[in-house]
């Protein structure tokens, strides 16, 4: 059943990594130009531009699996309704990474080597946060490990593309100078 319960959580995951798989190969072409040309606007409009609409769609996603997640998992059988908050928290992850990981395609642009960094440094954030919670909340320790994860690593790649392109998907008011 615990593998039954994972299946469908993976396959949650790809329909929040579709939304943003599926502006992308437009995207990093006229981003990879507008750096080329170093036209530092023009890719702060383009990931405006995407990211408004992967957050629209991922959004949309992360509120049918808030309300209706239980429900869903019990089209499954009875058992697999008690799968329902670490379903949540797996949909928040993959939004929060779709809609701000597109970020990513920015630091792979301009600086690849950046990107391995990343996930070098992210790997043992996540088997030390994966250690200390999953012994102790199981599935929903191991989802809420994805979400902190998830979130660290797009907050990173949200600090370097600010770097290197001057883009930050929030209104500067919201930031305390």
């Amino acid at each position: 059943e615990i593998v039954d319960v994972s299946v469908g959580k993976v396959e949650i995951r790809e329909v929040f990594k579709k939304a943003r798989q599926a502006f992308e190969p437009a995207l990093i072409p006229v981003l990879s130009q507008e750096l080329q040309r170093n036209d530092r606007a023009g890719a702060r409009e383009s990931l405006d531009r995407v990211s408004r609409w992967v957050a629209a769609i991922d959004l949309g996603f992360l509120l049918v699996v808030a309300v209706f997640g239980g429900d869903i998992l019990r089209l499954f059988g009875s058992g697999f309704a008690t799968g329902a908050l670490p379903l949540v928290l797996i949909a928040l992850a993959w939004a929060v990474n779709g809609i701000w990981g597109i970020a990513e395609n920015v630091v792979l642009l301009e600086r690849p080597r950046w990107n391995l960094w990343n996930w070098v440094a992210g790997a043992p954030l996540a088997v030390g946060l994966n250690l200390l919670l999953i012994p102790r909340y199981g599935a929903v320790g191991a989802a809420a490990s994805l979400v902190v994860v998830m979130s660290t690593m797009c907050a990173v790649r949200l600090w370097q593309a600010r770097r290197l392109v001057g883009w930050w998907p929030f209104p500067t008011n919201l930031l305390v100078t």
